[in-house]
């Protein structure tokens, strides 16, 4: 890459080595991988690692030009990556990647989320996106729209059909052992969606 330039893409960032100007970065991605999901994102970026409760590591990187509010936002929403991991590692077992992360890049045609291998990339208007949604409540469908990222899967099914079925109680459920299954941030997700799961299904969400 050129001076100012900068690399990310799937699993781990092995080896930067720059010569006569021109920077190579090396990524390796070990598991197995379609094609479809691999990634290789070119700019300037603002890169954050660090590790979820559990011990994965977190690779986020979000376009240097993302700054003030919008920026506080992002930061806000990829925070959650460890609580959603806790959520879905719960209801499925072990997370099956050795690393985890995200991309928001400040393109303003981007309206979608890519669902890479370990490194989706999202839309700087993401948090706007899970509002609308939402009917109003941006935690709730910025959570699923997230969680959904991560795992490759339209999570809607499980969080109303597994988690909240009628007569259970809010986290020992289908597939979890009870409360202690998930950290206390995780449960106070499942019992805020809990509480206003019938006033969404009154609006028609569901």
């Amino acid at each position: 890459m050129p001076r100012g330039y900068e690399v990310v893409a799937n699993g781990f960032l092995t080896q930067v080595s720059t010569r006569r100007g021109q920077t190579t970065y090396e990524w390796d991605a070990s598991e197995p991988m379609a094609s479809y999901l691999a990634t290789i994102d070119i700019g300037s970026w603002d890169v954050h690692q660090w590790k979820t409760e559990s011990g994965i590591p977190v690779y986020d990187a979000v376009d240097s030009a993302l700054t003030g509010g919008l920026r506080q936002a992002i930061d806000s929403s990829l925070a959650r990556q460890g609580e959603i991991l806790d959520v879905l590692e719960a209801a499925f077992g072990c997370y099956p990647f050795s690393t985890v992360g995200a991309i928001v890049d400040n393109q303003d045609d981007l309206f979608f989320a890519l669902e890479n291998r370990t490194r989706p990339v999202y839309s700087k208007y993401f948090q706007r996106w899970a509002k609308s949604q939402a009917g109003g409540d941006r935690s709730t469908a910025e959570f699923i729209a997230l969680a959904e990222r991560i795992s490759h899967q339209r999570l809607d099914a499980l969080f109303d059909a597994w988690l909240f079925t009628p007569g259970k109680p809010a986290i020992a459920t289908a597939g979890l052992s009870g409360p202690s299954s998930l950290s206390t941030a995780s449960q106070g997700f499942t019992k805020q969606w809990l509480a206003g799961l019938s006033d969404r299904q009154q609006k028609g969400r569901y």
